[in-house]
């Protein structure tokens, strides 16, 4: 028991920590957005009261019904659904010291402080999605079917596809791991079945579609593109993220195996990711960090177990110093992970995001925008959540217009917003400034960015090959702000400015 409280308290602790220097995830704030208005009884919807609503504009559902009853409790979503990250990431480090205990007292510890440190994971943590509740949910189900906890097993095997996707996975392998008999497979398939007709029930009747419009429209945008690049681009971010994760693959590796051979929850922890990878693969969709969520986790498993493996049959007499000294070792090494996270977030400082962008957009949305205001955008996250307008989502996340007119500045010429939010790359900003009718309906009047550069007009020698190479590598983090130029606004001063430019 005090091992998994000192685990628990690792994770728990160097995931708080990466909160320091790292933001929620623009994505997040879409989620963020529909459980406010659920909870304030506007609907499971992001743009209440629009002609096209109710549109299933999350791919989990019931992620968003959770932070919903947080809200209605009056939480900040901001902050509970990183919170929540870091206590789903502790119990998911608590299941794997558990299940890697039988094979290896010392593997298991390893797992867990690879857990605490890897960045990536850190990352998502922070990040605010739903990545790390779903591990959550996918590790308690395979370790409640490997105890023959069946009925709890099939009902999270239920749960899972509603927090992601994927997560129709989880009842085929629990089906192919755990059934041996016909009592078997109506205790395992009668709650599940049961419940996914209920859920997809539900979801057609206020829907019209179980399926979510925002996976629709991804798979509208990115499935099957991007050819051997896009392969290669998987199974780097599956297995090997990073120059310190590239050379953990030698122990990362007999782990799996290892894993893949015992019977226990590990095995089925260890199938899964990897018919995940399998179907990205296969699928090839564009690719964000937090999909990686469950074969990072199981990764930093793998590794731990290997890594102890080499250990124990390398230098045996230190393995039986260490289970003499087993308690001031765990506190010991669980303090430096804890101190080291610490200390790399106090090297980076508090995010540039959230004061180079999240806080000037809340800033501008509290002076300038309505729940009448129309805003197309691309990132419809955040410039969504501060700002309450009525958002014309030009990914089709949220807008199943978009989905039969992709190309942006035709839908800022059909149905004129007040504002356009575009990503300052050198395409979009080439399109605003050239296109005689966009010039004419439209000016810059904002900039968000974490840089100096604070100008709204470009001139052409700025959209150089060198400055598409710059934005490429940060555009996610540069967005210009078009209004419409008969809105009641000081468009001469404005245009002062961007002339002086």
């Amino acid at each position: 028991m005090l091992d998994c409280i000192i685990a628990a308290i690792t994770v728990l602790g160097c995931r708080l920590l990466s909160l320091i220097p790292c933001h929620l995830y623009d994505d997040a704030f879409i989620t963020l957005r529909i459980a406010e208005n659920f909870a304030a009884g506007k609907g499971f919807v992001y743009n209440p009261g629009a002609p096209w609503e109710p549109v299933l504009g999350t791919t989990t559902p019931a992620y968003a019904s959770l932070l919903s009853g947080a809200a209605a409790l009056g939480l900040s979503l901001t902050s509970f659904c990183a919170y929540f990250s870091a206590f789903c990431d502790a119990v998911t480090a608590v299941l794997i010291l558990r299940c890697l205990t039988g094979h290896s007292r010392l593997g298991g510890w390893l797992a867990v402080l690879a857990l605490a440190l890897e960045p990536e994971l850190n990352r998502n943590a922070a990040g605010g999605m739903e990545s790390s509740f779903f591990v959550m949910i996918v590790a308690l189900a395979l370790g409640f079917g490997f105890s023959r906890w069946i009925i709890a097993a099939s009902v999270l095997a239920a749960l899972a596809p509603m927090v992601r996707p994927e997560g129709v996975l989880v009842l085929p392998i629990l089906a192919c791991w755990r059934v041996r008999s016909r009592q078997a497979a109506v205790r395992l398939f009668a709650p599940a079945v049961a419940l996914g007709l209920v859920y997809a029930g539900l979801l057609t009747w206020y829907f019209g579609s179980p399926i979510p419009n925002s996976l629709l429209a991804k798979a509208d945008l990115y499935a099957g593109t991007g050819g051997w690049q896009r392969i290669g681009e998987i199974l780097a971010g599956s297995f090997a993220p990073s120059w310190p994760l590239l050379a953990a693959l030698p122990f990362v590796i007999p782990g799996c195996w290892r894993c893949l051979r015992t019977e226990n929850p590990g095995r089925g922890f260890s199938i899964f990711p990897l018919l995940v990878t399998a179907a990205y693969l296969a699928a090839r969709p564009m690719m964000f960090g937090w999909y990686y969520q469950p074969v990072l986790t199981a990764g930093c498993m793998w590794f731990g177990l290997g890594l102890a493996c080499v250990l124990e049959a390398a230098t045996p007499a230190l393995c039986v110093g260490l289970r003499r000294t087993w308690r001031s070792v765990s506190i010991v090494s669980a303090c430096l992970a804890i101190l080291g996270v610490g200390a790399a977030a106090y090297h980076m400082g508090p995010n540039r995001i959230r004061s180079g962008i999240y806080e000037p957009m809340r800033a501008w949305a509290e002076q300038s925008a309505t729940p009448d205001t129309t805003i197309l955008a691309c990132d419809i996250g955040c410039i969504g959540y501060v700002s309450k307008a009525r958002i014309l989502d030009t990914g089709g996340l949220v807008w199943p217009e978009a989905r039969r007119r992709t190309k942006e500045p035709e839908l800022i010429k059909q149905y004129r917003p007040d504002y356009v939010l575009v990503i300052a790359s050198p395409a979009r900003i080439k399109i605003m400034q050239s296109d005689s009718d966009l010039v004419r309906l439209y000016v810059p009047v904002e900039r968000f960015n974490v840089g100096d550069d604070r100008r709204l007009i470009f001139p052409e020698e700025a959209l150089t090959r060198s400055a598409r190479q710059h934005w490429a590598a940060n555009w996610r983090h540069d967005y210009i702000l078009y209004a419409r130029r008969d809105l009641p606004i000081p468009l001469g001063d404005i245009e002062a400015v961007n002339s002086d430019d």
